[in-house]
């Protein structure tokens, strides 16, 4: 009976591995979909740069995130970790596409 315990409890001792994103094969994919989205946003940034801009734009906020993000990616690569790095890009990419349609809809007059 002892034993059958001692193996119990053995058995919930073992940590739980989590899902890792592979570094050498999904790392610079997924590190070239953020670079992609990065670069989208920079031509949006681009196209509506004024000197009346007031705040912080949406690329500024992308740039900062991909560049955590990269650190992340380097030091922890669980995938839930870096689903929610992108899921933050991704949110700011959608932030900086909406920035884009809000000028060009000033730009045309309409609302």
């Amino acid at each position: 009976m002892a034993s059958f315990m001692f193996l119990q409890f053995i058995s919930n001792m073992k940590p739980a591995y989590e899902s890792r994103v592979d570094t050498t094969w999904e790392g610079p994919k997924l590190q070239k979909v953020w670079a992609d989205m990065e670069q989208k946003c920079w031509e949006t940034y681009l196209d509506e740069a004024n000197d009346d801009f007031k705040g912080v734009h949406p690329y500024q906020k992308l740039k900062n995130e991909v560049s955590q993000c990269k650190l992340v990616i380097k030091q922890d690569n669980r995938r839930d970790v870096l689903q929610e790095c992108t899921q933050r890009i991704v949110d700011y990419a959608k932030e900086c596409n909406t920035s884009r349609r809000k000028v060009a809809s000033a730009a045309t007059g309409r609302s």
